[in-house]
């Protein structure tokens, strides 16, 4: 615990450690390897999302939990600000989209935060809008 406290010295900041841990293996996970056409790559991400709901975030995204959790805190709300506008960016980017990272990140959000109720449909879902988008 000593370590841990010498690196974070709050709570806070333990959070704010782990929140940007967590972005780092995300952006990872998402975007290494990604298919260059813009179609295949689209739904690749969105598998890719839909994989990390089943297996790291079942009860929704920890960047939304932690804000909901401290609303006043200015650095969580930053960082959650920051991590959906960086994925969102780069999936544009990945896809050929670079015009679309609003659209892109309401359907990679859409499917964020209705995977705990729909799974599977969520995805579905979002490869359809996706492939409208396209």
């Amino acid at each position: 615990m000593r370590t841990l406290y010498k690196y974070t010295p709050s709570r806070d900041e333990m959070v704010l450690a782990a929140l940007e841990h967590r972005h780092g293996r995300y952006l990872s996970l998402l975007f290494r390897d990604l298919p260059e056409e813009g179609g295949v790559a689209l739904d690749t991400l969105l598998d890719r999302v839909a994989n990390w709901m089943k297996t790291e975030a079942t009860h929704g995204c920890l960047f939304h939990s932690a804000v909901a959790a401290a609303p006043n805190n200015a650095k969580l709300r930053h960082l959650l600000e920051r991590h959906k506008a960086d994925v969102g960016q780069r999936a544009a980017e990945a896809v050929g989209l670079p015009a679309c990272v609003v659209e892109i990140t309401v359907i990679m959000e859409g499917l964020t935060q209705s995977w705990a109720l729909l799974g599977e449909q969520a995805l579905v879902s979002a490869k359809r809008l996706g492939g409208l988008l396209r």
